[in-house]
């Protein structure tokens, strides 16, 4: 555990405080920062997710795979879903309760992605708001708890 997160605070020990008063201001901003970076993280998983389903949904096997006397390879399961499969097409990741597992894998980082970018939106308007009324005291010195 470093001094800087030993109090909680996120500044080095001797380091002064803004002169302003705005530390929760900017640690708001902090916050805004990391959850950013945190939901492009989360959405990049969920599109890397998204393409694995896709991929095994629709790409075709190779022709060699089949093994069949047409030299067709295995279509994906979504492009031919009614036409009748060989015994060379039917093997683990082409199965339909595997591609609705592949397809529920892909919905949690979808939605904690969600979550996390509108999580990290809030907080950046909230660390503007708090920016600009200086912290969340008024001018005349008492606390502004955000009424007009």
């Amino acid at each position: 555990m470093t001094a800087a997160d030993a109090h909680g605070t996120g500044e080095m020990p001797g380091e002064a405080a803004p002169e302003n008063g705005n530390r929760g201001h900017d640690k708001t901003l902090r916050d805004a920062d990391r959850m950013d970076k945190w939901s492009i993280a989360w959405t990049l998983t969920a599109l890397l997710m998204w393409g694995v389903f896709a991929m095994l949904m629709l790409a075709s096997d190779s022709p060699d795979a089949s093994g069949s006397a047409g030299g067709r390879g295995c279509q994906g399961p979504l492009i031919a879903a009614f036409q009748e499969r060989g015994a060379a097409c039917e093997g683990g990741m082409r199965q339909w309760p595997v591609l609705l597992g592949v397809l529920v894998l892909a919905l949690i980082p979808t939605i904690v992605a969600a979550a996390t970018t509108v999580y990290a939106r809030l907080l950046s308007r909230l660390a503007t708001a708090l920016g600009e009324t200086g912290g969340g005291t008024r001018s005349d010195g008492e606390k502004d708890h955000g009424t007009a």
